[in-house]
């Protein structure tokens, strides 16, 4: 029937309108008329549309199938009330017949069946018992000032749902973009929201509880327990951005969960994003941060691929867990606690900054006029580490805003470890690797420092100070010959290689390989040197008593002592240099040579062979022997154990000692054969005295005894 110049009257129409007896014009949601189906759209008199929706499944879902589905500035109602409602966009509304049976759907699912996107520019209402709201297109979907009311949850999607049994299982998510722009989207009374699409792009701000954003390109993604799971087989052919803030966009909720689900596919954020509570990003490619990153509670980065957070960024969080193949770090980073993993390599120019424990765990950290600092403590487990600053190196250091840092204890193990810059800990230090540069370096505590390497340790031009603990060092060979360099303590300090020291107590120092000491040592109480094998000595070294030990030893400059200077070589002392004691010196090996100065109240030589063509003052003698052991009375002691037990026997016999006690006296008799004994030696005895210490007696009473 045709109907020429037909008209409706202003009542008809508008009665046909409420009743859904006509679609309006403009109309924003479409049915799919293709499919079987009650749903029935109408449009109210403000101006907003409404969705009776279908009867749900005995699951409560009412799945709903469309041509289009939009939400226009006046909103949409989804009404899923068999009663009448009252409602925000709408006012009262009628009941939805098509629920008279069934009663209200726990899911209302919308399925755009054609290749249209959805476009939301308005409030999203469900009338009546609230419900999970579920927006699925394929072509994609945009919201611009969408907000949403009485709803459980809201799902948008550009995945295909996946049904059972009219039960909604999951989606299957091979593309579409998801768009956040301009006015954003309010999610603020729902529990939770999800965005899961292959792309997502957020230019403008959105708000939620519990927020899910997935870019995802997966066969199957469900949810399970209130969390979106991907379980099917992902793309991994892909690369690029999957989850896209722009500088215009943010992200604002109590909760935040961002999942770049498939190969190579990153998160990139220039906004905001912000959490009260949790903040999780994990992503198959990259993560980039360009503005702002926060959580309250825990922040968790995961990418299979770099984290970068760029200069003037920023990422903070209650609880801070970091894992990336490479880490660059060009702004700040702070939390309360941070963990930081990098399989690669974690370059920091920034700040990095935990206020309690801070551990980082990489195979190279380069940290490069940066702060790495752990207030509570400071762990670094690498395989190389470099610290290096660019300006020169202030020794007199007040402040740190540079380096390595805790308030606490610190501590770094790795294969090479290269300090140019500054490590600093309230607490103690422990440096423990292959091998250590430590050339132009502060190396600060207020409690123990231990350094430990079985390679070369450099310290040109270091200052290593504990201010009230000890400095513990060992290492297999010691390069500091390019300046010198300085390890102090105020109390006992222990160093176990060669290097330049100041001590309020101790200062002991072992070394294995031949030692070239190019430094000044100093300790208000004793100094031991013990070096395995030759010790030369090129600088100052001075205590109240200086002990030297090692198979040769040179001296080439000055050794200062309170109460006495003992040096004891297994092949030979060599003295160029001066050696200086208000109390005694002694020199114990096989060959003596003197070219320098000694000076002592009483200095005792015992060599075999003695040269001197220096300076002598004081008192001195020498023996024409190596000193005795001093391991004979250790050896005795237990001897003496035994008579003790002998002893109650030969009380008896020792009543009749007395009258024997004068065989007694003649027995120091017997020393003189022992006397007599060194003299054999005589022969190996080189005794040269020259050079200063002959020519006037007034400087020193000079007594050469050959034997015991």
């Amino acid at each position: 029937m045709v109907f020429d110049n037909f008209k409706f009257n202003p009542l008809c129409l508008s009665i046909m309108l409420l009743t859904g007896s006509v679609a309006s014009v403009q109309a924003a949601v479409v049915a799919d008329s293709s499919v079987r189906q009650k749903i029935n759209v109408v449009t109210n008199s403000n101006g907003s549309e409404m969705v009776h929706i279908n009867a749900p499944s005995a699951s409560g879902v009412s799945h709903n199938k469309y041509s289009r589905f939009d939400v226009n500035e006046k909103g949409l109602v989804l009404n899923n009330s068999k009663q009448s409602s009252l409602t925000s966009v709408a006012g009262q509304v009628a009941g939805n017949r098509n629920l008279e049976e069934s009663g209200s759907a726990r899911v209302i699912l919308n399925e755009v069946t054609s290749n249209r996107a959805s476009s939301l520019k308005g409030n999203l209402e469900v009338a009546g018992q609230s419900a999970h709201v579920i927006i699925a297109n394929p072509n994609g979907i945009t919201c611009n000032g969408c907000d949403f009311i009485n709803t459980t949850r809201n799902t948008l999607t550009t995945g295909k749902p996946i049904m059972q049994y009219d039960d909604l299982k999951g989606f299957s998510v091979q593309g579409g973009t998801i768009t956040i722009t301009g006015q954003g989207m309010k999610d603020n009374y729902s529990g939770y929201t999800d965005l899961i699409a292959r792309a997502i792009k957020i230019n403008g701000p959105l708000e939620a509880n519990n927020l899910t954003v997935m870019a995802a390109n997966n066969d199957h993604i469900s949810i399970e327990d209130n969390v979106v799971v991907a379980k099917g087989k992902a793309d991994t052919s892909n690369s690029g951005v999957g989850i896209d803030v722009t500088n215009l966009g943010g992200m604002y909720a109590n909760k935040i969960t961002m999942v770049a689900n498939y190969n190579g596919i990153g998160v990139r954020n220039a906004g905001v994003i912000q959490s009260l509570g949790d903040l999780t990003i994990d992503s198959m490619g990259h993560i980039t941060n360009n503005k702002t990153m926060s959580a309250e509670n825990l922040l968790k980065l995961k990418a299979a691929g770099d984290f970068t957070n760029s200069t003037n960024s920023s990422v903070q969080g209650l609880l801070l867990n970091t894992e990336a193949k490479n880490i660059t770090n060009a702004g700040s980073i702070t939390a309360g606690h941070a963990t930081i993993k990098a399989k690669g390599k974690l370059s920091n120019q920034g700040g990095i900054v935990a206020l309690g424990n801070m551990l980082i765990n990489a195979v190279e950290l380069e940290n490069k006029d940066g702060l790495i600092h752990g207030v509570n403590s400071l762990t670094i487990d690498a395989n190389r580490v470099s610290n290096t600053q660019s300006e020169a190196i202030n020794h007199a250091i007040t402040s740190v805003t540079k380096g390595l840092a805790s308030n606490g204890n610190l501590t770094i193990t790795a294969d090479k470890l290269v300090n140019n810059g500054t490590i600093y800990a309230d607490g103690n230090i422990q440096l423990e690797a292959d091998e250590i540069d430590a050339k132009h370096s502060n190396t600060l505590s207020g409690g123990n420092i231990t350094i430990k390497t079985p390679g070369v340790l450099s310290t040109a031009d270091a200052f290593i100070s504990s201010v009230n603990g000890n400095v513990n060092i060992d290492a297999g060979s010691v390069s500091n010959a390019e300046k010198k360099s300085y390890l102090w303590g105020l109390f006992n300090f222990t160093n176990y290689v060669n290097g330049a020291i100041f001590a309020n107590g101790d200062i002991n120092y072992k070394v294995k390989d031949t030692t070239d000491n190019y430094n000044y040592l100093k300790a208000n109480n004793n100094v031991t040197v013990d070096a395995q094998s030759n010790f030369n000595n090129n600088n100052f070294i001075e205590g109240k008593k200086v002990t030297l030990k090692g198979s040769s030893i040179n001296n080439a400059s000055r050794i200062n002592a309170e109460n006495a200077i003992d040096i004891d070589a297994k092949t030979s002392f060599n003295n160029s240099g001066v050696l200086n004691s208000s109390g005694s010196i002694l020199l114990n090996g096989p060959s003596v040579v003197n070219t320098g100065k000694i000076t002592a109240a009483q200095t005792t030589i015992y060599a075999p062979s003695y040269k001197n063509t220096g300076d002598v003052e004081g008192s001195f003698s020498v023996v024409g022997h190596l000193k005795p052991e001093q391991e004979t009375p250790e050896v005795d002691q237990p001897e003496v154990d035994q008579p003790e037990v002998d002893q109650p026997e030969v009380d008896q016999p020792e009543v009749d000692q007395p009258e024997v006690n004068q065989p007694e006296v003649d027995q120091p008799e017997v020393d003189q054969p022992e006397v007599d004994q060194p003299e054999v030696d005589q022969p190996s005895v080189d005794i040269e005295v020259g050079g200063d210490s002959d020519e006037s007696d007034d400087k020193a009473a000079r007594t050469i005894i050959i034997g015991a």
